[in-house]
């Protein structure tokens, strides 16, 4: 579902990019900044519903002064699942089965008017030109062929680089969705605090998604990734040395809200990246974005119950770091072919040297690049097309299919 989805963003964002002339990189990370706006919405009503439920139960007393006392040298980074010392915390006691089946039928409910809605309101895929891009019955994919696709992906080296920072956004939204609430909120405030700090959370990732969806195509996707990377190093450095209190719960929301700016800034931007670097293979470019994300999430849920809250902090701070470093590269490699490409638009004598070079085997290299050095060597040849291309404005989308694009502005 979840690259279905970006499957459709990226789909229906390259055909507006093109009926309203605009770069098809900032259109698309746009695209995702609206659809993360509505999706971050979920955590306000649904940290709104869990918060009403369990404070009308028998978790909406406040905390007494004796488990406070005793219990909050255990919170924060300190916090340990390991040797049971959390057991004493009665802020940590399950909530009674009622509330939980209560919120259950809540939830299932929501889930039951999502579908009806997707599949009564949403338009298909073809619309906007899907069907036109898989007209050849042979190209279509059977589900073996896509997971050989999805599997083929991972030999693209920009593919392998994005690997860490991937895994990293799974991460951080496991340890914000559960560390952080049970180590931190929990811990010192009550199960009861933990939907109103989640809705903070939740309300900033939404506002955020939106403007860093729009902020993209002016400052560009560099500095926006460089602030959100600093802002969650800041904020492990900042949960290392903290000792959570209940006596200040403002900082609870600050720290949520922050993090949720920072989990904006990887939504929005990295699925943006996806869309515009795997442009011609967008299933399996975000069935790896999935896969990867998920195996973020299912890293940090295996060490949950194994190490204590200041071991995954490090962990975390490891593959941020890591994650940042492959992402700078691709970034480099994206630059330094949008640069030559342009050259060789604008000199004859650059696009001769390209044009002598073999073209690659398509199992080392897209299609659409056989397709650009064939582009080089009739510029080379020809100074008429060399003087015409020279006239077109680079397309910051290196990958883009022009031919498929006019076809869907056509039906359209």
């Amino acid at each position: 579902m979840w690259t279905s989805k970006a499957t459709y963003l990226t789909q229906a964002g390259s055909v507006y990019a093109k009926l309203t002339d605009q770069a098809v990189d900032g259109i698309i990370v746009r695209f995702f900044g609206f659809f993360f706006l509505a999706w971050q919405t979920a955590e306000l009503w649904g940290n709104l519903i869990s918060s009403l439920v369990f404070s009308s139960g028998v978790h909406s007393g406040n905390t007494s002064t004796e488990n406070t006392s005793k219990t909050l040298l255990t919170c924060g980074a300190n916090f340990c699942m390991i040797g049971g010392g959390h057991h004493d915390n009665q802020n940590l006691h399950r909530p009674p089965d009622s509330e939980i089946y209560e919120i259950s039928a809540i939830y299932l409910a929501c889930v039951f008017v999502a579908v009806l809605m997707v599949a009564l309101l949403v338009d298909p895929l073809s619309r906007y030109g899907e069907k036109q891009r898989k007209s050849d019955p042979s190209k279509e994919l059977t589900g073996i062929q896509l997971l050989s696709a999805t599997a083929y992906q991972l030999k693209k080296p920009n593919q392998q680089l994005l690997i860490p920072i991937t895994l990293w956004i799974g991460m951080e939204q496991a340890f914000i969705g559960a560390d952080y609430t049970q180590a931190y909120v929990s811990c010192a405030l009550g199960i009861r605090s933990i939907g109103y700090v989640m809705i903070c959370f939740g309300v900033v990732n939404a506002i955020c998604s939106l403007v860093f969806g729009s902020a993209m195509k002016y400052i560009g996707r560099f500095p926006i990734l460089v602030m959100g990377a600093a802002l969650h190093l800041g904020l492990i450095v900042w949960l290392l040395i903290w000792r959570p209190n209940p006596d200040s719960p403002t900082v609870f929301f600050v720290i949520s809200g922050l993090w949720g700016v920072g989990d904006a800034v990887w939504q929005t931007q990295v699925n943006g990246l996806y869309g515009v670097l795997f442009r011609r293979n967008k299933e399996a470019a975000f069935s790896n974005f999935r896969l990867w994300e998920s195996a973020g999430f299912v890293v940090a849920y295996a060490y949950s119950t194994h190490l204590c809250a200041r071991m995954k902090l490090y962990v975390m701070m490891v593959v941020l770091l890591i994650g940042v470093a492959g992402y700078i590269v691709v970034e480099i490699l994206h630059k330094r072919k949008a640069r030559r490409m342009k050259a060789i638009a604008e000199d004859p004598a650059i696009a001769a040297e390209a044009a002598k070079e073999p073209l690659e085997e398509d199992d080392e290299k897209d299609e659409i690049d056989d397709e650009i050095a064939r582009r080089m060597k009739a510029i080379a040849e020809d100074p008429a097309i060399a003087a015409e291309a020279a006239k077109e404005p680079l397309e910051e989308d290196d990958e883009k299919d022009e031919i498929d694009d006019e076809i869907v502005i056509t039906h359209l």
